[in-house]
């Protein structure tokens, strides 16, 4: 009957047998290859399909399709993790949570006692999951079962026996303590990154391990950036510099240009916030220079995510460089230069992204709108802020939040001193810095 209805003219009833848990496997292969979407889609969430065809509806041009294909318990693992790297959000998200399923359940089965090596790569398998998940969501709670992941991991492998598995999983550690510590005011966590980096470089050497001793000197200067940026001097950030310095010794523009590109435009990060706290402008030209290079082999064609991601700090630096000269055209560059990064990052694709860029827009728009007699450029600036806050709240991106809030609080300032007779807007700055000083309390948040 099943096999009858599979060759049926109406797409409802072959969808129907596709979804069906009794429909044979000799019929469900058949159906894979259905003209219709629907069709495909429910034998790719079919439970009884086979690997193999599970393996060929992952590569379906439809996401519908892959989407059923990631969140089948029964697709491969080896499918899954490839797909936890489609371009589509929804198929991403779905592999990454069957992924999780399929590790906790060998976890079941395996033991530190009797299998070590397979339960510790289970749970860097595992740690790595939530990781991801915990980025794409901004979970706290998820970052935090990736540390625990790692460090159990950490219970069995040891710098002696296994080093290089070693030195990956406390890199491994090292990013997820710094994806917390970027989520929370206080600066324990990213201690505990810096501290977990130089852990690895104890095991990856330039001369045994050069590509990996080269990444984790990336790593620890991304921490050190994080750190620097909450301080008030300059010791962290010029630390940030020199391991950057150290990666480019190996990841040349001729040998490895992402790479290359990539430090580029940390380096550009770092000197950019160096920048802003010195009187000179040495700094932040040295900081153009930076992202100028990294867009040498960031292009929008070959890697959208970080000609964008590098348009949008590129604006940061231009902004800077606006703020101290009296004419607009950095300015104007720097909200060009957003607008750029716009282009690729969406709220739909990376609402993370999205949200910085709107509030980095905002500032430049504001401080534009600050020098000009009419109110339409902070007007923009008051909905690229309200933009950022749909993606920052104060659960899960309290910093963010804070800062979007102040800055909120600034362009309401703005408009409530050109307000004629109303106190609306200045009313509205109010409302704003309190909101901001929740967070950025005396203790934690000093200057």
């Amino acid at each position: 009957m099943l096999e009858q209805l599979a060759g049926d003219p109406e797409t409802d009833v072959r969808t129907a047998a596709a979804g069906n848990a009794t429909t044979p496997p000799a019929v469900l292969e058949r159906l894979a290859d259905d003209a219709e979407t629907d069709v495909r889609t429910a034998a790719a969430g079919n439970a009884t399909t086979p690997p193999a065809v599970l393996e060929r509806l992952a590569d379906d041009p439809e996401t519908d399709v892959r989407t059923a294909a990631a969140g089948n318990l029964r697709t491969p693992s080896t499918v899954l993790e490839r797909l936890a790297d489609d371009p589509e959000a929804d198929v991403r998200g779905a592999a990454a949570e069957t992924l999780v399923d399929t590790y906790s359940a060998a976890l079941e089965v395996l033991t530190p006692e009797e299998r070590p090596r397979e339960w510790a790569a289970t749970q860097i398998n595992l740690g790595d999951v939530f990781q991801d998940l915990g980025s794409r969501e901004l979970s706290s709670e998820r970052l935090e079962a990736a540390v625990d992941a790692y460090l159990a991991a950490l219970e069995v492998l040891t710098p002696e026996e296994r080093p290089r598995e070693w030195g990956r999983t406390q890199t491994n550690l090292g990013n997820a303590l710094r994806a917390l510590g970027n989520q929370e005011p206080g600066s324990e966590r990213l201690e505990e990154a810096d501290e977990a980096y130089s852990r690895a470089l104890q095991v990856f050497s330039r001369q045994e391990s050069p590509r990996e001793w080269a990444a984790t000197q990336m790593n620890r200067g991304n921490a050190l950036q994080d750190l620097g940026e909450r301080e008030g001097g300059t010791a962290r950030l010029v630390a940030a510099i020199d391991a950057y310095s150290l990666a480019l010794e190996v990841f040349t523009r001729d040998e490895r240009p992402p790479e290359w590109a990539t430090t580029q435009l940390n380096l550009g990060n770092v000197r950019q916030t160096l920048g802003s706290r010195e009187v000179g402008t040495a700094r932040l030209e040295a900081a153009v220079d930076a992202y100028s290079a990294a867009l040498e082999v960031f292009t929008r064609a070959e890697r959208p995510r970080e000609w964008a991601g590098t348009q949008n700090n590129l604006g940061n630096v231009l902004q800077a460089l606006g703020e101290r000269e009296v004419g607009t055209a950095r300015l104007e560059a720097a909200v060009d230069a957003y607008s750029a990064a716009l282009q690729v990052r969406t709220r739909e694709a990376a609402r993370l992204d999205w949200a910085v860029t709107q509030n980095n827009r905002g500032v430049a728009l504001q401080i534009l709108g600050s020098r000009e007699v009419g109110t339409a450029r902070l007007e923009a600036a008051v909905d690229a802020y309200s933009f950022a806050l749909e993606v920052f709240t104060r659960e899960q991106r309290p910093l963010d939040w804070a800062w979007t809030q102040s800055n909120l609080g600034n362009v309401f300032n703005n408009l409530g001193e050109r307000e004629e007779g109303g106190t609306a807007h200045l009313e509205a700055a109010v409302d704003a810095y309190s909101f901001a000083l929740e967070v950025f309390t005396r203790e934690q948040r000093p200057l």
